[in-house]
């Protein structure tokens, strides 16, 4: 390295410190994803190449591949030694023509191990070179990018060309007030035709990751043309003969790659190109209109101009004049070497490169310098809190005699400047790990030379405004008229900006647009100094009770100047002021017999169709102990429900406590998506016992030799008539007398179910009630036997019952009689003694079209059912039951819950009883 000694001041440091890799900025020209691409150099390179280098002390994995798979590269980079790769000459992208569409360049490394990009072309007729930018994504939905151009000689033409970042990327091309666009109407197809697009005009397109596309014009500056995209985007401009300025001779090619908006700033410094008499240009290109700029160069008074959004502002310096730039919004600024023969000059020609802002600069940068008769480096840093008069210079830090201090335009300090002749690679970084740095490398031959950035940091320090819903769930009360939405906004405030607000319907939306809220699409415009505004949406009240609903809504920049972020969708509850009120018809009954129907009535409101709710019916003792749970869906509810239990399986003092309070019945919520109120909830119930018999004689079939012992069981139905002395009941077959037991009977007995491991042909036998007469008999014959039995229709008058047993010897089995007062009549079987127990109770709807009772194992498959019509609205369906195991008994003194026959399957009856058995 040729570092000039007077420069260094002669005195320098010789101390070793170890290499800082950090970056002062997050984002920077280092990254890992690049898509870059060469415009066709005048006439066509003889050379190009890609210079990678790291900040990395250890190999760095690179690799390099093109989109028509007809290129691939794996290498290795490492901070000192930089790769250098060719590329095949046929990766110009000449034209804007499809067969120009997949020439793109995807260079990777791992995203810890970032790397930089430098691009170098070469011909006999010149050379350019520009710093590659990562595709690095920014906080914005709309990148914002200017083109950068000159005139040029002839008809030869300016131009900007576009490398995809992403696929789907949509494009537009608005073109400025100085240049038309002429370029394929959808670059995507083959055959587009062209158009030309004037300033108002925009043509809008889709790119995909690698592809590119290349606009260029004869005879205009480009520059103040604007890019604009919805990812990430690579955008190279420049001039593939300019000329600086128009009419010098010589021409050259120049391009860079310029940033997005996002990252433009306000502060720059300027350092000449100190090896030409020429001195050079900065264009300066506003993105606001209104846009103030002061510039100042060494001692000079201050020059003051103001630009309007993509105006150019051009201007020259002196190759020895250092200067600053502040402007009142954010702007961009590139450095521009005149043509050889202006002014006075004697060598080289155009050069491009882009100036980042000062709060771009960055910790440490890596370079190479290409070939050149003359060349420099030019190293600005900022008078900041991390300023240093030293550098360090290839891991050496040096100290720095300092060319000239650049002021600012009231006057302070902005920073200083420094140059240096280079060759070879070198790396320079801040002494301080915060502070950061910026170099520019150049060169000249006589008729060419080529000047690119060494590094610049692109974090998003020119950050858009933001609006964002100010939370992501707003829930309203039906009836309340609108629901209200909050909007804010942070950043840039004195900007004005505007927002669309639209319902969104999605398909989890529960609410309906026109039957529960009006559909709305605003626009909301945030005025200078505002941060924070509502839109209301029309919420309509209805007369259903319905559960909460739910509908979205979305929130879109408008323009390029705001962004949407961070929440962008938000969603809104309406709560249901309706409500449906059930409860007991009345909040007393007396009952007489073992059958107790529960009346329940609908006293408010009404249902949508599809909601279904779920309530649980519970009958207890006056202690509190449930005795029988039941649920029951309803739904589009109206008229009346009835609830009948049968009492018979229930403890003997619960049920017959005559004239008093023995039970109640309670209503509650199980299961319920609306507004439920249930009232009233209790009903109490009371026993009063009948006092009409009738006499009556009860044959049956007689039953195998094989039952040894046959039980009759009389089940009482109030515990004060108990079994009493008198006439006796005598069983009898052709076998023998089973047995006698004296027993009056005051109340009716019923026949309830006999089973038997099989039936046969036998003789009849007798159950003879003489006083009182029975209305009905149960017999109950058990077996620990497979069941096989028939229940065969048996007809009884209507009486009370007594409990009483008659014990027949035998030693395999028994009969057991309940007898149970009951305005009609029960039937089935039982098989085995851990079978099965009945237990009467049946639900039913009045009025209500629709009512399914749900089997409590498979509530949610019940509840699809009926939301898909599949079961019939008007089946009776078994009540429901606790899960248990298959045979498993669950019922004896003090269980809850009875297993569930289907009643109308398994139960006729009539006023007698036949039962056949072998």
């Amino acid at each position: 390295m040729d570092l000039s000694v007077a420069n260094l001041g002669l005195i320098f440091f010789l101390l070793t410190v170890i290499q800082v890799n950090v970056l002062a900025s997050s984002l920077s020209s280092y990254g890992s994803e690049f898509y870059l691409a060469f415009p066709r150099n005048v006439n066509g390179a003889t050379n190009l190449t890609l210079t990678v280098h790291t900040l990395k002390s250890t190999s760095v994995q690179y690799s390099i591949e093109s989109l028509n798979q007809g290129f691939s590269y794996s290498g290795t980079t490492t901070a000192g030694d930089p790769d250098v790769v060719a590329i095949p000459l046929n990766y110009e992208v000449f034209l804007s023509s499809y067969s120009n569409r997949k020439l793109g360049l995807h260079i990777t490394s791992p995203e810890t191990e970032p790397v930089s990009v430098v691009a170098w072309s070469r011909n006999i007729y010149g050379y350019f070179s520009f710093l590659g930018l990562p595709c690095h994504t920014q906080p914005t939905n709309s990148y914002v990018y200017y083109a950068v151009s000159s005139h040029g000689y002839s008809n030869f033409p300016g131009y900007f060309l576009l490398v995809g970042c992403m696929n789907n990327t949509n494009v537009t091309i608005v073109p400025s007030q100085y240049a038309n666009i002429t370029m394929p109407i959808n670059p995507q197809s083959p055959i587009s035709g062209y158009n030309t697009y004037r300033a108002g005009e925009n043509n809008i397109f889709v790119v995909h990751a690698g592809q590119t596309i290349k606009i260029d014009q004869a005879f205009v500056d480009l520059s103040g043309t604007k890019i604009i995209s919805d990812a990430p985007l690579t955008v190279i401009s420049g001039h593939s003969t300019a000329q600086v300025p128009l009419g010098i001779s010589d021409a050259d090619p120049m391009a860079t790659q310029v940033p997005p908006t996002i990252t433009w700033g306000t502060e720059f410094l300027l350092s000449p190109h100190h090896n030409r008499n020429t001195g050079q240009f900065y264009k300066i290109i506003a993105h606001k209109d209104g846009t103030n700029i002061q510039r100042k160069c060494d001692t000079s008074p201050t020059v003051n101009a103001t630009l309007s959004s993509g105006q150019v502002y051009q201007f020259n310096t002196s190759n020895t004049s250092y200067c600053s730039l502040v402007a009142s919004r954010p702007i961009y600024v590139a450095h521009v070497g005149t043509s050889k023969n202006f002014n006075g000059g004697t060598y080289g020609d155009p050069t491009l490169n882009t100036v980042p802002p000062i709060n771009q600069y960055i910790h440490s940068i890596e370079y190479t310098r290409y070939f050149a008769i003359s060349s420099g480096v030019n190293l600005l840093i900022p008078r900041d809190q991390y300023f240093s008069s030293h550098l360090i210079i290839d891991n050496t830090l040096f100290p720095i005699s300092w060319d000239s201090a650049i002021y600012f335009p009231n006057g302070t300090i902005a920073g200083y400047g420094w140059h240096s002749s280079t060759s070879g690679t070198h790396t320079f970084t801040h002494p301080s790990t915060s502070g950061g740095i910026f170099l520019s490398v150049y060169g000249w031959t006589t008729f060419s030379g080529y000047a690119f950035s060494g590094g610049m940091g692109l974090d998003p320090i020119n950050s858009l405004p933001q609006v964002s819903f100010t939370q992501e769930l707003f829930i309203v009360t039906e009836g309340s008229n609108d629901a209200i939405i909050y909007l804010k906004r942070s950043a840039s405030v004195e900007e004005e900006v505007s927002v669309r607000v639209s319902v969104t319907p999605q398909q989890l939306d529960t609410a309906e647009g026109g039957d529960d809220y009006l559909s709305k699409s605003a626009v909301v415009t945030f005025r200078y100094g505002e941060t924070l505004h509502n839109v209301t949406i029309a919420v309509i009240d209805d007369l259903y009770a319905e559960s909460t609903e739910y509908f979205t809504v979305r929130l879109e920049a408008i323009g390029q100047d705001v962004f949407a972020f961070p929440i962008t969708e938000c969603t809104v509850g309406i709560q249901d002021n309706d409500y449906i009120q059930i409860g007991f018809s009345k909040s007393s009954l007396i009952i007489d017999s073992t059958e107790m129907t529960l009346d329940m009535s609908n006293y408010r409101g009404i249902m949508q169709s599809g909601e279904i709710s779920t309530v649980q019916l519970q009958v207890e003792s006056l202690s509190g102990e449930a005795l029988n749970v039941t649920r029951f869906d309803f739904y589009n509810y109206s008229g009346s429900y009835s609830a009948t239990l049968n009492l018979s399986h229930l403890p003997f003092s619960l049920v017959y406590n005559q004239n008093n309070a023995v039970l109640l019945g309670r209503l509650a919520i199980d299961k319920s998506n609306i507004n439920l109120r249930i009232e009233p909830s209790v009903i109490t119930v009371t026993y009063n016992t009948k006092t009409s018999y009738a006499t009556t004689t009860t044959q049956i079939n007689h039953m195998s030799s094989d039952i040894s012992t046959v039980t009759i069981t009389f089940i009482p139905t109030t515990s004060s008539q108990a079994c009493v002395s008198s006439r006796p009941i005598t069983v009898t077959s052709s076998i023998t007398t089973i047995s006698t037991q004296v027993c009056t009977f005051s109340e009716p007995v019923t026949v309830t179910s006999i089973r038997t491991s099989m039936l046969t042909t036998a003789t009849s036998a007798s159950v003879i009630n003489e006083s009182p007469s029975l209305s009905k008999i149960t017999i109950t014959v058990e077996k620990t036997l497979p069941c096989s039995a028939a229940i065969l229709p048996t007809t009884q008058p209507n009486q009370s019952s007594l409990n009483s047993s008659v014990v027949v010897g035998g030693v395999m089995g028994y009969v057991i009689l309940v007898i149970l007062g009951v305005v009609g009549t029960v039937g089935g079987f039982f098989c085995g003694r851990s079978t099965r127990r009945q237990q009467g109770m049946t639900m039913s709807a009045t009025n209500v079209p629709g009512v399914i009772f749900s089997n409590f194992n498979d509530y949610e498959g019940r509840r699809k059912a009926v939301r898909s019509g599949i079961l019939d609205k008007n089946q009776s369906l078994p009540l429901p039951i606790p899960p248990h195991n298959i045979g498993e008994e669950i019922y004896d003194d003090t269980a809850i819950y009875m297993e569930m026959d289907n009643l109308q399957k398994e139960m006729t009856y009539e006023n007698s009883v036949a039962i056949s058995a072998q």
